[in-house]
Formats: C-alpha cells, sequence, structure tokens
C-alpha cells in the first residue's frame, strides 16, 4: 500500500497521476471484493487515497498553470 501512495506522491503528470489513482482504487477493490475487511476499513482506504489524490492534482495543476 505504501508503494501505491508513493507512486501518488510520486507523479509527476496528471495522466500518471490518474494511472496511479486507477491502481490505487483496483487494489482496494480487490480487498473489498476479498470480504476479509471491514467496510470502516474499505472506506478510510478509499477516502486516504482520494485525499492524497486531490491533493498531489492540486499541486500539479499550480506547477502547470502558474498564476
Amino acid at each position: 500500500m505504501l508503494r501505491l501512495l508513493g507512486s501518488v506522491e510520486a507523479a509527476e503528470t496528471i495522466q500518471a497521476l490518474r494511472m496511479a489513482e486507477q491502481r490505487a482504487d483496483g487494489f482496494v477493490l480487490g480487498l473489498e471484493t476479498s470480504g476479509g475487511y471491514s467496510e470502516a476499513v474499505i472506506e478510510d482506504l478509499y477516502l486516504g487515497f482520494e485525499k492524497e489524490v486531490g491533493e498531489r492534482l492540486a499541486l500539479l495543476k499550480k506547477d502547470q498553470y502558474p498564476d
């Protein structure tokens, strides 16, 4: 999971970020499908990845479109 977060944080383009986001979503979906984790844990993972992606996206957009 740390590797997935690392790929989100290291994304240098919006396209790379979106690819990292899709991998993270697939990972969490796999955990959810396995049924081995509570709904709360799954939701926390989704929200955590979503937060990280949002923060990285804001930085990338700021770099791409400076004021």
